[in-house]
């Protein structure tokens, strides 16, 4: 063979390793195609790589990997968010760590739960707002058709309501929150809203809110989150004064994939997320604050199994209440007897579309007035 077909030979096969590479590159899209090109292509020159780490505001579960490559007459960066290494291993526990935040894109994750702790509850309370302050009062809003709803404060471990407000029975309460040194409480075809102090229940005033209708409530960066049985969940601006009309500032669609989901109902934040119950369905639903996607979907599925027997027939699952300081999660019901500290465990055996068939609520609830 000639020099000259040996060089040939020799570039044709340096060409077929590079087509093959770019190939494996456009193909796999990922990381190690792209080294692996650098490195075939430039074989005579070092590649670099430095990850570095840091936190992300946004979203605090995840961190940024940033991974460096460079060559004599190359150089890229390459950033992409990845669930740090313990989201992915270890099962979430009662939230004694970190809560991993769900996949970034795709299906959500599904979970199950484990009961770690019973508490008594008042079975004449029909939940529809729970609220834990530390380091041992829940705050809870129950609704009565016809009336009396009523604002309770009640002792975590005994369940012994300590204090008690009845409404006047043109109200049906709903919702309830905390903030700015001040509990507020919704109504049910309603926008009306009051302020209270939390140490001596005395009304400090009203708000309106810009909906018709009040269902859950909460708080995501100082801003009230309030659903009101569509498939908007509606960031309202709240007002420093202790009277007067709330501003909607934006609202944003709950989707789990392509599907809208309507009737979210009471709601709580848990490290960002929004944790909504779904009306008539027990289940939880986690859900980005930030874009409206369910990222998570917890089947709670046989917990009304555990209950005590009450004087009434227990209704729906309805009432999340989170200990940020202790991260515990507490879970209960309309007319239930029982209040539940709950761990949160990722489920695998169960597929997407059976939690889905357990979860997605109706698309209308005449019996309601939800067509």
């Amino acid at each position: 063979m000639s020099s000259r077909q040996g060089d040939r030979t020799l570039q044709c096969k340096r060409t077929t390793r590079r087509l093959v590479t770019l190939i494996g590159v456009l193909a796999a899209g990922n990381f190690i195609s792209y080294l692996l090109f650098f490195i075939l292509w430039q074989p005579s020159q070092i590649v670099e790589v430095r990850r570095t780490s840091s936190s992300n505001d946004f979203f605090p579960y995840v961190k940024d990997v940033l991974l460096s490559l460079s060559t004599k007459d190359s150089y890229i960066e390459w950033r992409q968010p990845y669930l740090h290494e313990d989201a992915l291993t270890r099962q979430m526990g009662d939230l004694d760590s970190d809560t991993p935040f769900p996949i970034l894109y795709g299906d959500p994750d599904l979970y199950t739960y484990e009961v770690l702790r019973k508490f008594p509850h008042d079975p004449s309370a029909f939940t529809q707002g729970l609220l834990f302050r530390p380091p041992d009062t829940l705050f809870e809003s129950t609704g009565a058709v016809g009336g009396p709803s009523t604002l309770r404060e009640v002792d975590l471990v005994t369940g012994i309501v300590r204090k008690q407000v009845e409404l006047p029975g043109i109200y049906f309460a709903e919702g309830l929150t905390y903030h700015n040194s001040k509990l507020l409480q919704i109504f049910w075809r309603n926008n009306t809203g009051i302020y209270y102090d939390p140490k001596t229940f005395k009304s400090l005033g009203t708000f309106q809110t810009p909906l018709s209708d009040g269902w859950g409530i909460s708080v995501v960066d100082d801003s009230l989150v309030v659903s009101d049985s569509s498939t908007e969940l509606h960031f309202i601006q709240p007002n420093t004064k202790d009277e007067g009309a709330l501003k909607l500032l934006h609202s944003k669609t709950i989707r789990d994939g392509n599907t809208k989901i309507r009737f979210a109902n009471e709601l709580e934040t848990v490290k960002g997320e929004i944790w909504a119950n779904v009306l008539e369905r027990d289940c939880v639903m986690r859900i980005n604050s930030k874009t409206g996607k369910v990222v998570g979907w917890i089947n709670l599925s046989g917990l009304s199994h555990n209950l005590d027997r009450g004087t009434l027939r227990p209704g729906v699952l309805n009432g999340i209440a989170y200990d940020a300081e202790g991260d515990r999660i507490f879970l209960t019901g309309k007319n239930w007897a029982n209040l539940f500290q709950v761990r949160i465990i990722r489920e695998n055996r169960t597929s997407l579309d059976a939690v889905r068939h357990i979860c997605h609520p109706a698309n209308s609830l005449p019996q309601y007035g939800y067509p």
